[in-house]
């Protein structure tokens, strides 16, 4: 027989690296799937809660209306509940804001299950509590609040949201979270002057108004690039 019949031990060498080079591509690619897919819906997710859209949020919230939260990224589930609490505060009518209630709690309780003392997620948690109990501050909300400061001193997305939240409670504060408030609203204003304006309108003639402009005054060293835990 011809040696040329009988494939070489290099030749069958080579087919296998190959085939096997190709499996572990495959594997890979099927591998990364889920976080494509993860990534995809979380950029979708988050354009829509920026953008300002109402529809965009409406279009969001029914397209995801059936993905369970374990089926989400955290920081997709925190934008799709923050979208939640923001059309329910919209909503014209009370089904539809106890329905966008329901979702944002229960996209919140899964981000306390498997990401206790976010921030972000206290921040919602806060949120939800107001919106549940209307225009009020209740306990549970001022709770989540000063814990969400404890976890995150300072937040850019947050800051403002926190800051007025805090000038409207400021009765209902300990020293030390009315402290915390009062750092990021100086932190956010030296880090964006811009936001002094926004800032004062928030506060007013008030307590916390007052504590504000004390604590500018008594800023002397250069403002930080970033915030202290912040990269």
């Amino acid at each position: 027989m011809p040696s040329g019949d009988i494939p070489s031990p290099r030749v069958n060498s080579e087919r296998q690296g190959a085939l096997l080079a190709a499996a572990a591509c495959l594997v890979c690619c099927i591998a990364g799937l889920p976080i494509a897919l993860g990534e995809w819906r979380s950029e979708a997710i988050i354009t829509a809660m920026d953008s300002g859209d109402g529809s965009a949020r409406g279009e969001i919230l029914e397209r995801f209306a059936d993905t369970p939260p374990g089926a989400l990224p955290d920081r997709a589930k925190a934008a799709l509940a923050q979208i939640a609490l923001t059309t329910s505060a919209e909503a014209p009518e009370p089904g539809l804001r106890q329905m966008y209630l329901a979702r944002a709690r229960e996209l919140i309780g899964h981000l306390h299950a498997t990401r206790a003392g976010w921030a972000p997620s206290l921040i919602l948690s806060t949120e939800l509590a107001i919106g549940a109990s209307g225009a009020a501050t209740p306990p549970q909300a001022m709770a989540d609040y000063a814990a969400s400061y404890r976890a995150a001193p300072f937040l850019r997305q947050e800051a403002r949201w926190r800051i007025a939240l805090g000038a409207r409670a400021w009765r209902q504060l300990d020293r030390a979270t009315r402290q915390h408030m009062i750092d990021e609203a100086v932190w956010l204003t030296r880090y964006d002057n811009a936001q002094r304006g926004g800032i004062e309108t928030n506060m007013g003639d008030s307590p916390a108004g007052a504590a504000y402009q004390l604590a500018l005054l008594r800023v002397a060293t250069p403002p930080h690039a970033n915030p202290p835990g912040e990269d």
